[in-house]
């Protein structure tokens, strides 16, 4: 199921979460936690609303709460550590942290080199020390993760919202949230605008604002992002053909697919089946196993972690 509005779950730490991950392609998304992602391989365009962010190795980009964002490595695969913390992390002693707005994504263009090089070490060991969970590594995180948002309250622009204005986000993100839901329940059918519209009591021409506005492209871009994202799983499957593919994605016309798939991953469907095909480590395509992402095992996070380290 693609999880448009993503719900982290804390394992380990409480409000805080911890991992790398391997992405070849993920659609404009939305969870209530801060993010910071940093990439240890590869290379990728991330999107928001304003605007998009080329990423590599070195590269550090965060995410304010709720903040629609899309990864795509353009038909590659990027690696990345990403550090997660819930808004009510913390709130006891800062009490307008879920307030805050980060007005800048790409660390880069703000710290100078030496200090995104610093930077992006610390985001590294904190993981780190998250994954390896010695005794008492609580602390450490902790304390880590304290280092972290200071220097970025310190060094990134950022404001406090007013009340008025975070209920107005607040009230907004829960529209966004509910049109997200319905589109992951119904993208294999032929979804409308206007249908869409009434269901969130909005007429089709504000609600096409109000989508645009909000997720950065338009209701069809996103619904044909989510189609793609369920035929990219399902091609991996040898016994489903290329029209049902198609077919059960919600694609009318598999054409319109072959183009998605030519835009997006530079081949066609049946190409790409027959690259996943032509090796016999499933592995060894990148993201086949799971055409989308993956999340790397606590020992081989840490061994990537390691050999980015040991590599700057």
């Amino acid at each position: 199921m693609v999880a448009e509005h993503e719900i982290i779950s804390y394992k380990k730490i409480r409000h805080i979460n911890a991992f790398v991950i391997n992405i070849t392609y993920r659609g404009y998304h939305v969870h209530d936690d801060f993010e910071i992602l940093g990439v240890i391989r590869g290379k990728a365009v991330i999107r928001l609303l304003h605007g998009e962010y080329p990423v590599s190795a070195g590269s550090v980009v965060i995410f304010n709460s709720r903040e629609a964002h899309e990864i795509d490595s353009m038909g590659g695969e990027v690696v990345a550590v990403v550090i997660q913390t819930s808004p009510h992390f913390m709130r006891e002693y800062i009490v307008n942290m879920p307030r805050i707005l980060f007005s800048c994504t790409d660390l880069g263009s703000v710290l100078p080199e030496d200090e995104l090089k610093d930077f992006i070490k610390l985001v590294c060991l904190t993981a780190r020390s998250y994954l390896e969970a010695r005794p008492y590594y609580e602390y450490k995180c902790i304390e880590s993760i304290m280092k972290i948002y200071g220097i970025l309250t310190e060094r990134v622009p950022n404001k406090l919202v007013n009340m008025k204005e975070h209920m107005y986000h607040v009230s907004r993100d829960r529209k966004m949230e509910a049109i997200t839901e319905y589109i992951d329940a119904n993208y294999q059918y032929g979804i409308r605008l206007e249908e869409l519209a009434k269901k969130v009591n909005m007429s089709p021409g504000y609600f096409s604002h109000f989508f645009s506005e909000s997720f950065g492209i338009s209701f069809q871009e996103y619904l044909n992002n989510i189609r793609f994202d369920h035929a990219l799983r399902l091609i991996s499957k040898p016994n489903v053909t290329l029209f049902d593919v198609s077919a059960t994605s919600g694609f009318s016309d598999p054409k319109y697919m072959t183009k998605m798939f030519i835009k997006k991953l530079g081949c066609t469907p049946k190409e790409y089946r027959r690259q996943l095909n032509s090796y016999k480590d499933p592995a060894a395509v990148p993201g086949s196993a799971h055409p989308l992402q993956f999340y790397y095992s606590e020992t081989e996070a840490m061994g990537l972690i390691d050999g980015f380290l040991e590599s700057r």
